[in-house]
């Protein structure tokens, strides 16, 4: 994630662009060690969970908690916890230093009462799903397990009509933006606030009766303006941006020419696995 984030900011370097990261977290439902989930979640998706904020441990605890197999070695365990990316490899010290399986330097998650403990030989860290407080346990237990995706949300600063938009986005990214959730609204927020225009482009689009985002993710989280979501929208006026001022969605003519938002999913580069005693 370090590495990530420095390629980021020399993006933002030299190409005048503003941008900022959102993390997604999955509920992965297989049962594994702690450094076997590691490698699991750098395979499939981008590392292991990095919980740094309170919103970040509501997203976690609202996944829900699915059914444990039946054949799991812990089964209540199971039942309870999961494996997220915090962990320590300096367990002898007289304060281990806590930290996650990406390098990055964030907020730990918040300790149940009484953790953490007996760290000698419990350097890995578990979430309760239904509260969002950790606990601490043997790397070598078995759980399921939060993995993450990371993606770069990317202000462009060139004015462009809502297709040329999509089209570059499509080129130079992934896609224009789907702001599908409170914490893509968060960051988009953020970087448009450094736009050359009052509005910018998501992929928001409304055709054939209704509105949705061109990526194709569900329109489940909306952040109209006060006028709300148009049923109907004038016939030229049927794409929709992000006002920098008004944080809201707004319907806008699809021929204006606005600064836009694009996404890209990171990928992890040249991480190695990180060593801890699995007894």
């Amino acid at each position: 994630m370090k590495k990530a984030a420095l390629n980021v900011l020399l993006i933002t370097a030299l190409y005048g662009l503003a941008s900022s990261l959102v993390r997604e977290h999955i509920h992965v439902d297989k049962i594994m060690t702690w450094t076997k989930a590691q490698q699991y979640c750098r395979l499939e998706y981008y590392d292991l969970s990095t919980i740094s904020d309170s919103a970040e441990i509501k997203q976690i605890v609202d996944t829900g908690t699915p059914p444990c197999p039946s054949n799991s070695g812990y089964y209540v365990w199971c039942l309870l916890d999961k494996w997220i990316g915090q962990y320590t490899d300096t367990p002898n010290l007289p304060v281990p230093v806590w930290k996650w399986s990406t390098g990055e330097n964030e907020a730990l998650c918040p300790w149940a009462s009484g953790e953490p403990s007996s760290v000698q030989n419990k350097t890995c860290v578990v979430t309760f799903s239904k509260t969002g407080v950790c606990f601490n346990l043997p790397c070598s237990y078995n759980f399921s397990f939060y993995c993450m995706n990371v993606y770069e949300v990317v202000l462009v600063q060139q004015k462009k009509t809502w297709q040329n938009a999509l089209d570059y986005c499509r080129q130079h990214y992934t896609d224009l933006v789907s702001l599908k959730a409170d914490n893509w609204m968060k960051e988009a927020v953020k970087v448009t606030k450094a736009a050359q225009t009052a509005h910018v482009w998501t992929g928001l689009r409304f055709l054939s009766g209704q509105w949705f985002w061109a990526k194709g993710d569900d329109l489940v989280y909306q952040a109209w303006s006060t006028e709300g979501q148009l049923q109907c929208p004038a016939t030229n006026h049927r794409c929709g941006a992000l006002g920098q001022s008004e944080e809201t969605w707004q319907p806008r003519d699809c021929e204006e020419e606005l600064n836009f938002l694009c996404f890209r999913k990171l990928h992890q580069t040249s991480a190695s696995a990180t060593h801890i005693n699995e007894p």
